[in-house]
């Protein structure tokens, strides 16, 4: 995701197209889906940044554990 957000330049990315999508559904149907959410939280903050770089493995686990508790 982080790829297409720096080569394509645009709004919808995949993260919408992808993880947006899976979070739509969950909506719809009643699912919680706490590690998608996560994921994609972390990274719409990220990729505003314009010069954000890959994220550590572990700081995306933490972040991802402090987000979905």
């Amino acid at each position: 995701m982080g790829q297409d957000v720096l080569q394509c330049k645009i709004a919808q990315t995949e993260l919408e197209y992808l993880n947006g999508y899976c979070l739509s559904l969950a909506d719809r149907y009643g699912y919680r889906v706490p590690y998608n959410r996560a994921v994609y939280r972390l990274c719409k903050q990220h990729f505003i940044q314009t010069d954000h770089k890959p994220l550590d493995v572990k700081l995306v686990w933490e972040e991802i554990r402090q987000q979905a508790a």
